[in-house]
């Protein structure tokens, strides 16, 4: 295996599925599986150089479409603790990123992940550091109905939304081409 690749190390002693052991196995990779036309696949949460599918104004059922902002606000976490257990000895173990706020303080009121299998303390550290750039970068979500182009994206897709209802980009809809030979706008 990579230098870099996360481990799993632990032993399901109590009834579970086949798919909630590998969702369990695969949150360490920051994976989970899905099935894809009928087979079992991983898709890892990484940034992805390719836009699969576009959604727009066009294809977004009219008046399905929202948008939800996450801000913080007084008495929220802030930071992320991961426990572990320590690979000597099995013990209960805690990273937690930041240890300092942005005003010099020291953090208090953690957001607490258990990753069951996770006896890294690297990997306990950088799922802590992954966990709290999401909670500070990933801000806004939004969800909407579509018809048959929502198929073919597959979970782990990177799609682009586009939407007049809060002017996230520029979007339309061809009416009539004048002149389908020019080339001029």
């Amino acid at each position: 295996p990579a230098v870099d690749a996360p481990s799993f190390n632990g032993v399901f002693l109590d009834k579970s599925t086949a798919w909630e052991g590998m969702e369990s196995a695969l949150s360490l990779a920051v994976a989970r599986p899905a099935i894809d036309t009928g087979f079992l696949t991983i898709v890892a949460d990484k940034k992805k150089p390719i836009i699969n599918h576009v959604f727009n104004d066009g294809n977004i059922v009219a008046g399905s479409f929202s948008a939800q902002f996450s801000l913080n606000a007084e008495g929220d976490q802030d930071s992320i603790e991961v426990e572990y257990r320590d690979e000597a000895n099995f013990n209960q173990a805690f990273e937690t990123y930041p240890i300092i706020d942005n005003l010099g303080k020291k953090t208090y009121n953690p957001l607490k992940y258990n990753y069951y299998g996770l006896t890294d303390k690297d990997q306990a550290q950088k799922l802590a550091v992954l966990m709290w750039n999401r909670r500070l970068f990933q801000r806004v979500s939004c969800s909407f109905k579509t018809d048959m182009d929502g198929v073919f994206p597959m979970v782990g897709d990177r799609i682009n939304v586009s939407s007049s209802a809060v002017r996230w980009g520029v979007s339309g809809r061809i009416l009539d081409i004048l002149n389908p030979t020019s080339a001029t706008p």
